[in-house]
């Protein structure tokens, strides 16, 4: 029977999965629901299980290694032995890797060279490797202490913008028509209800029309992706000092990054230098990273 490896790229807003063969040539791949490591959670751990059995369902074959990227993990993978066991549980027979998604990024960008992963999607975090080539992260604080440039951050300062021009009594900018569909009037009580009403990630997904009308030319709404593109520029060169490189090679990935060249064309400006955009099949990249671990072992 032939031999399968599963590369999974888990995300909160979807997970991303493949299936390879023994050279690497892709099977089958899919999109599935969200999925995080915060297993300690009870809905976190239900979600994880029903995917592992869906997943379990579209292999065919014997299945003998997994590398999982899953956001909410930890940049440690040996800290990662809950999430592992969950794998296992499903694939007893597998060689199993677990890290945190930004590493998947990171691993297939850069494979072991040495450069700097600018990650945005719902929060921001930038990895690079250390001289001791241990990964490593600045920034991923989260939304309470971090996460600046991001797309919480770039929906909540719409968010913000709009119930500034309410109170001021100022005319409203296009960036109401984010909120199209999603408030039953538009005033400052729905908006604010909507904002405490919903979860992060539906705070994050404004970003992209938001990004769109910056696009667009909508000068509040450029504003914003600018400012983005600041606090992410801060953070590429924080991660630099602190990494030890200079004029590094930064690749952008994550939701902000694919939304559009306008942030990207603004980190590139403030810089003075090139920035790469992500491959966008991370799931493939972490199916042949699950062969090459089990080829590095044998």
């Amino acid at each position: 029977m032939s031999k399968q490896w599963i590369g999974i790229d888990a995300g909160s807003s979807s997970t991303k999965w493949a299936i390879v063969d023994q050279v690497g040539d892709l099977i089958l791949e899919g999109v599935s629901g969200p999925v995080d490591g915060h297993i300690y959670r009870p809905e976190s751990t239900l979600r994880m299980e029903s995917f592992l059995k869906e997943l379990k369902d579209k292999c065919s074959k014997d299945v003998v290694g997994i590398y999982a990227g899953v956001t909410g993990a930890s940049d440690q993978p040996e800290e990662n032995s809950a999430i592992k066991a969950l794998l296992l549980k499903h694939f007893p027979d597998s060689q199993i890797s677990v890290d945190i998604d930004v590493a998947l990024g990171y691993r297939a960008n850069f494979n072991e060279d040495r450069g700097i992963y600018l990650y945005a999607g719902t929060g921001s975090i930038a990895i690079y490797i250390d001289q001791d080539r241990k990964l490593r992260a600045n920034g991923g604080w989260g939304y309470l202490l971090g996460d600046e440039g991001a797309g919480y951050w770039i929906g909540r300062q719409a968010l913000r913008q709009l119930l500034g021009e309410i109170e001021s009594g100022k005319n409203i900018s296009r960036i109401k028509e984010i909120l199209n569909g999603k408030l039953a009037i538009f005033n400052r009580s729905e908006i604010l209800k909507y904002a405490y009403g919903n979860s992060r990630e539906d705070i994050a997904r404004l970003a992209k029309p938001l990004i769109e009308l910056a696009i667009q030319g909508d000068s509040s709404a450029k504003e914003i992706t600018k400012n983005s593109a600041q606090h992410l520029s801060e953070l590429v060169l924080r991660t630099e000092e602190n990494a030890g490189l200079k004029n590094a090679r930064i690749v952008f990935g994550g939701g902000v990054a694919q939304s559009g060249a306008i942030i990207t064309s603004e980190i590139e400006r403030i810089l003075g230098r090139k920035v790469e955009v992500s491959k966008e099949n991370l799931s493939l990249d972490a199916a042949k990273l699950a062969l090459l671990n089990l080829r590095s072992t044998n």
